[in-house]
């Protein structure tokens, strides 16, 4: 029982051991945090006021060590351009004298312009004198391949053959079958038109017949008042098949 409560009792010192260093820790912390905030008060006070100053001395010193370069080389190069342009004056004025004094085009370079062109003129006659020699042969070798040829198709040209001539008893029997059959259709032709002229007159006989017929019984019926639209009636279709 005893080992049990001195065991409870040595967690229980750890425990209060370790709580109290922790709580020693926070208040070391808590007087490092307002030491850096009485840091940063005098860092906003007066090290920025003292770092603005360097910053805007050394803007301002940056500026003045452009301007001193700049005037400095325009310096120089002014001093340089003037010699240099001295120097040209010089070389140029030496050389404009002489060129006025020599001549425009060399004369050699012009004597060798001429013979260059003396050279390609007569290269171009002997080079006409040899093509003719080499034109002439070769057309006296291009004629006799061309009399070889001529031969040639004259051999192979096959033979006219002989045309048949034809039958002149032929054509003329040809000629008077068409014409007899010609003959042959004018008559059929002939003949049906006055079969059917006959049949257009016996219709009309046919219709003035009944015609008749019918007058005469309406004019037995009813007098001879209403006589005269069916003979005018009977004298039509006389007329139209007659026609027909």
């Amino acid at each position: 029982m005893l080992f049990y409560v001195r065991q409870k009792m040595q967690d229980l010192t750890a425990q209060l051991a370790v709580s109290v260093q922790g709580y020693l820790s926070l208040d070391v912390i808590r007087r490092n945090n307002l030491e850096l905030i009485r840091g940063v008060d005098r860092a906003t006070t007066t090290t920025i006021s003292a770092l603005r100053t360097a910053v805007i001395v050394a803007q301002a010193l940056g500026d003045q060590k452009l301007v001193l370069d700049q005037i400095t080389t325009l310096n120089t190069t002014t001093s340089n351009l003037i010699e240099s342009t001295s120097a040209m004056l010089r070389q140029q004025s030496a050389a404009i004298n002489e060129g006025a004094a020599a001549s425009t085009i060399d004369l050699e370079k012009l004597q060798a312009a001429f013979d260059n062109i003396y050279a390609t003129m007569d290269e171009i006659d002997a080079f006409k004198l040899k093509a003719l020699d080499t034109m002439s042969q070769t057309v006296a070798t291009l004629t006799t391949q061309i009399d070889k040829a001529q031969s040639q198709l004259e051999r192979a040209k096959p033979a006219p053959q002989p045309q048949p001539q034809p039958a002149t008893g032929a054509k003329r029997a040809t000629r008077s079958r068409s014409s007899r059959s010609r003959r042959e259709a004018r008559r059929s032709g002939a003949a049906g038109g006055a079969a059917e002229r006959r049949r257009g007159r016996a219709r009309a006989d046919s219709l003035g017949r009944r015609a008749r017929l019918t007058t005469r019984e309406r004019a037995r019926g009813s007098g001879g008042t209403r006589l005269d639209l069916p003979r005018q009636r009977a004298k039509r279709a006389t007329a139209s098949g007659r026609r027909e």
